[in-house]
Order: structure tokens, then sequence, then C-alpha cells
């Protein structure tokens, strides 16, 4: 997923509230919502205002006079620049697979008073049972109660809290587990794993409030970005919205792409030039951010480029040396089962080093270069696991053998081989909604599902491969997502009962808080997608490792989409510390 972060754009500041107004009474009625239905804030547009495209006048550009490049096109009904209408469907989410977090807040009431959120000056951090002293090896427990805006404790739940433990003076990090009591108070517990003085800190990147408003809108909506698809036929050219979602609002009739893209959901409106049809589709790629009218809490709460924002209260404490924790088996001897018991912390940072609590990981880069021997690795998914191949190839000094790449952000499948190690090294993009997809001559899509690609796989040879969906699933309803995991399950199946070296792992969500436009495009899917994978993924747990990258991020405070190199190479010794023998 690609994100161009604009330096001179600063980190909202609204959200650290004023102090509570001592005047408002409790039993005075909120005023009914305000919608801003205002053009989206500039970091939330990707092809400019395209001013032409909006007014009476703005039909006489699509069909045979639409400007002929994504820069200026217009389209029937501008879905990025003008809200669409909500979609009215009763059955979306299916009310038998709609997730609790969805449930919980299915009825709130529209987010209109940002001071009725939880306030990063007023919420605090408490110790629970307090020691004199604390030794390497003690449980720290801490609580959180949150407090509004006006300064009143909350009595509900559902924020998305994250805490971390951080040596001051040692460049230790940790995560903490966090249990939300729904009553506006959560416990946290944390471990102490290193000695000398830490601080112990919250972070609140959504509040209840926020992330009952994106899933109102995913609801809404389905889609919260669009893509263009372009049909050519000789001379003739137009271009169309498209989606996962056969929804797109301004189109008489929609083109039914999913045969394409190798059965999995995917729709284009038709073209309005009555002499193309839906067979002339020949590509589709990224476009724009869907247009979604806000209230004022919601355009505050939503208007910055960072949700890194962290309450004001924090704890310090000094860790006297104790007992460190025995770590008995090396990780390519951990059950892979193990690796599914994501109760945080799983590891820390030790500076720059990522320290795994279950097993011990003392790979060095000549014990990988080793373990590469003979070995083929498949990094199947988005840009942040073409960011591992590059870091891979960089490392290995493999030979490409598919085009070389002109640009850094390359879409398509990508290969390089090292003759020495008898190495070879795979990128495979995910289908739509991945961008850049081609129709190529079998009327398929260039971009393969990894169901195509597992039931490829040879039966006999070492083979890491390593899946991941995220990015651009997180600007959808999860259903979406839950979907791609299911049709996943026979061909695993059959790919791991037919390899015996066949080693899959799944590459989990990370945390990422810098986004170009994060009221669409952001971290807050990964938790409910981890709970899918968990859930989905139930029975693959004793043949499959899950890379618990979440926990990892948490503790480092991972800011861009696409992590540092220190940080990706810390993921392929993960990865390698449980595959190598």
């Amino acid at each position: 997923m690609e994100v161009e972060i604009v330096e001179d754009m600063l980190p909202l500041t609204t959200l650290q509230q004023p102090k509570p107004k001592p005047t408002l009474q409790p039993n005075i009625k909120p005023k009914p919502p305000t919608i801003y239905l205002s053009l989206k804030p500039m970091h939330c547009v990707v092809h400019g205002m395209r001013q032409q495209c909006v007014g009476p006048f703005h039909k006489n550009l699509i069909g045979v006079n639409q400007c002929q490049t994504p820069l200026c096109v217009c389209f029937p009904q501008e879905l990025v620049l003008i809200p669409p209408k909500p979609i009215e469907d009763s059955n979306f989410p299916p009310k038998n697979e709609m997730l609790p977090v969805e449930q919980k807040t299915l009825h709130d009431a529209e987010f209109v008073d940002i001071l009725t959120a939880a306030s990063l000056n007023y919420s605090t951090l408490t110790l629970l049972n307090p020691k004199t002293q604390y030794n390497v090896g003690d449980v720290i427990t801490v609580r959180i109660n949150m407090v509004d805006g006006y300064g009143k404790q909350r009595v509900v739940g559902g924020d998305d809290v994250r805490v971390r433990m951080i040596g001051i003076d040692s460049g230790h990090r940790a995560s903490g587990n966090v249990m939300d009591f729904n009553n506006g108070s959560y416990t946290v517990t944390l471990k102490a794993l290193w000695s000398g003085k830490v601080k112990i800190e919250a972070a609140l990147p959504y509040t209840r409030e926020s992330i009952a408003s994106m899933l109102k809108w995913r609801r809404q909506y389905k889609t919260l970005f669009y893509y263009y698809g372009h049909f050519i036929k000789g001379t003739l050219s137009e271009y169309t919205m498209c989606s996962p979602y056969p929804t797109i609002q301004g189109y008489p009739s929609i083109c039914n792409l999913t045969s394409m893209n190798y059965n999995y959901p995917w729709f284009c409106g038709q073209p309005i030039n009555p002499l193309l049809s839906c067979d002339d589709f020949i590509l589709a790629n990224d476009f724009d951010y869907t247009q979604i009218p806000v209230t004022p809490a919601q355009f505050i709460t939503f208007d910055r480029l960072t949700t890194k924002v962290k309450l004001k209260s924090v704890i310090e404490l000094d860790i006297s040396p104790g007992l460190d924790q025995q770590k008995q088996v090396t990780c390519n001897k951990l059950p892979r089962k193990q690796t599914w018991n994501i109760t945080m912390p799983t590891g820390y940072f030790e500076k720059k080093e990522w320290k795994l609590l279950k097993c011990k990981n003392d790979l060095t880069k000549a014990d990988i270069m080793s373990c590469l021997q003979n070995l083929t690795v498949i990094f199947y998914g988005d840009s942040t696991t073409r960011q591992w191949y590059k870091v891979l190839q960089n490392v290995t000094d493999c030979d490409q053998k598919t085009e070389k790449w002109t640009k850094p952000k390359w879409y398509e499948y990508s290969k390089c081989y090292h003759e020495k190690m008898n190495f070879t090294l795979i990128w495979a993009p995910h289908v739509f909604p991945f961008p850049n997809g081609r129709k190529e001559a079998n009327g398929k899509s260039s971009i393969k599902p990894a169901v195509k690609t597992l039931e490829e796989l040879p039966t006999n040879g070492k083979i890491v491969f390593v899946l991941h969906y995220f990015c651009h699933y997180a600007r959808q309803h999860y259903t979406l997502f839950r979907d791609q995991i299911r049709s996943l399950k026979p061909a695993l199946r059959k790919a791991l009962s037919k390899n015996k070296d066949l080693h899959v792992a799944i590459k989990a969500p990370h945390v990422f808080y810098e986004t170009m436009c994060p009221s669409h495009l952001n971290d807050f899917p990964g938790p409910i997608f981890t709970d899918i994978l968990q859930e989905e993924l139930k029975e693959f747990q004793d043949s499959v490792w899950y890379l618990n990258l979440w926990d990892m991020n948490l503790a480092t405070d991972n800011g861009p989409i696409h992590p540092p190199n220190y940080v990706v190479w810390q993921y392929l010794k993960l990865l390698f510390g449980f595959t190598c023998k």
C-alpha cells in the first residue's frame, strides 16, 4: 500500500481537549448533528479537485467527450468529490456474521461532540497493587480510567487503547496486554523484562466514537476507496469507476468482472459510450478516496496525518535486576500452535533486536544465507511484502529474472534467482483490490490469487510461503477480508498435505500511525483482521506459522505504513527463525 506523507501538515492538536465546562448541565439534550458536505481535506484527495467534474455541465465530459487521463477524467456521478447516497442494504453485513466489535457500536448515536469522547488530558494511568520494589520477572498491572472532555468518567468501553513500556535509557521496548471492562476502565498487564528506569505510556489512536463512525461508513458505502477501470476498443477509450462491490452509483449498468478476477468480486461501471462493452475492459488501478459526509466532531478527529496520540498521564518505575526468563528451545523447534497465542507481550525490542519470550532466535545473517540454500521463498501480498522481497534480494544479491524495476512503486510479479545457492525469491501481488491489474489474453487478470499459487506449488522441494492481506482490504468492509481468508482453506490443506517441506506463514497486520487519509486508510482494522485470522484458520494452527508483527510494531511505535528496513530485517529474522533448521 503506497502512502505519500505531506511533511508540512501538523498532527491534530484539537484532540487535546480544553478544560471541562463546569456550567454545562448533564440533562441538556445534544443538538441535532451538523453535517459537513464540503470537499475532503486536501490530504484525502489523490487526483486533485478536478473542478471541471463538479457542476451542471460535467456530464458533457463523460463518454465520448471524457478526458483521456485519470488526472482529469470525469464520471457520471463524482463519488470521490460529492458524497454518494448511503446504500440501503439491511442484509449487509449478514447479521449472523457481524463481528462483536460492530455489534457493540451498531446503535451508537452519531458522533457530534468531540468532548464526549475520551480525553487525552484527563484520562489516567494508575498502578494496581503497587510494590515498593519491582524486579525483572515481575508482572506489572496498570488501570486506565477514561474521562471525557467534560471531565466525566466514561461508562462505556470500546476505545482502541495501546500500551507499551519503554526503557528510558536502555532502548528496550515492549507492549502490554489490554483488557476492556466495557465500563470506561481498562487493565493492562506488562512484564518487567529488563532492569533500569522505565516509562509506561498509553496511546489512543481511535476512540469508541471514531471506531463506530468508521464501521458505519463501511456499512453505508461498503468501499471507502474507488478504482478506475479502463475500457479500450480500437480508437475508442473510456474510464469508469470500479469497486469490489456492485454498488457503483451513477452507472445504470455494471460490468461483473469477477470471473476475470479469478472469482473474487470485482465490478466496474459499464462505459457510457454504447460502442464500448464490458468485454473491452483492459486494466484497473487506484483512483481516489470515497467522499463521506461527516459531523464536525468526525472532521476534527480525522483531519490529521497521524493517529499517534497519547494520554498525558504516564507512569515511571525503577526495575531492579532479577531472574531472566530461560528460553528452553530454539524457535524452529517451537510448536507452530504456540505462535498463534498472541497474548502480549510475545517479545520485546532490545535496541534494534527483537527478542522472543517463548523461544531462542540467535540467527545471524550468515545463518540465514545458509538456510536459503536450495530454497524457494514466496512473498504473497501487497507492497509491504514487496518490501520484504527487496530487502532479501539486496541481502542475497540474487539476479532479477523478471522485468527490471523502473520505479520504487512496482506492481508486477517479480522473481530473482541465485544460481550458486540455488535460491529462488518471488513476490506476487494479491488480486483486486490490489492496483494495476490487467486483463491478459486468456481473459484473466495479470494478478493471480494465492489459491492459484498454492495449487501450482511442486510436491517436493523446500518452500517458504508467506501470505499477507491488509492495507488494501482496510478500506473495505471486513467481510471482504474474511471471504478472502475463507477461500484459501481448501488450497492450503492440499498444499500442506502434498509437500512435507512446505512452510506456510501468515504475516499478521502491523501497526502504522502515519497515513494520508486516516478516516479511510488506517490500522484500525488490524485487530479485527487478527480475530478473523484466528477464527478462520483455527484448523491450521498446528501446521502454519503466525508472524505476530502487531506486537512487534506496537513495541517499536512504528509510524510509516512501510516500516524502516531494520524492522523489516527483524520480520525476516522472525520468519527464518521458525522455518530454518
